[in-house]
């Protein structure tokens, strides 16, 4: 692999734990709102709904491009999944 392969695949990598992180953001921000709705008997459950569906498709994406990357890297074979 050459320096510009090395490059492509770091911010391939980095793409990927974004996703994940805002993925992540999402679900919290959905539950936070969907229990917030609950509780004052209001209609923000819809946009907590909402983002609980983005949050979870955007996580997943990045945990399987993250995997993706520990393939291409080759870190995978030397240290497992973690």
């Amino acid at each position: 692999m050459g320096n510009k392969n090395n490059k492509s695949l770091f911010w391939y990598g980095f793409r990927a734990k974004v996703k994940e992180f805002f993925g992540g953001v999402l679900l919290f921000i959905g539950l936070s709102l969907g229990m917030i709705s609950i509780i004052n008997e209001n209609a923000f459950w819809i946009i907590g709904l909402i983002c609980i569906i983005f949050g979870t498709v955007l996580f997943f994406k990045g945990h399987s491009q993250r995997f993706d990357y520990k393939q291409q890297s080759g870190t995978m074979i030397h240290r497992g999944d973690w």
